[in-house]
């Protein structure tokens, strides 16, 4: 598992959980687009500023990462070498309690 420091990393494949795959079906035409330009600067960025890219703690994998979408809208995934696996896609309150 890859820990992510101030360095960053350079990502090279998106993975989509199941979970993120529903979740993402809920949103609207807005937030998806918004998802997807945001997602791309990932690609081209180690940690793209305005992304708001943290580590969660308190749960049992240590490695989950959110990124902010707009508002109250969030991202969360775990990173495995240069592989991003999305987790999650939805408010902050739903990340927070089930990243």
């Amino acid at each position: 598992m890859t820990i992510v420091n101030a360095g960053g990393i350079k990502i090279t494949a998106i993975e989509y959980s199941d979970r993120f795959k529903k979740d993402f079906k809920k949103l609207t035409l807005q937030y998806k687009e918004l998802f997807r330009l945001k997602i791309r600067r990932l690609y081209e960025e180690p940690l793209p500023s305005g992304l708001r890219f943290e580590k969660l703690s308190g749960y049992r994998n240590p490695y989950i990462y959110t990124i902010h979408l707009e508002g109250n809208y969030k991202v969360s995934m775990t990173i495995d070498g240069t592989v991003v696996l999305l987790r999650r896609i939805g408010n902050h309150d739903k990340i927070d309690r089930t990243p």
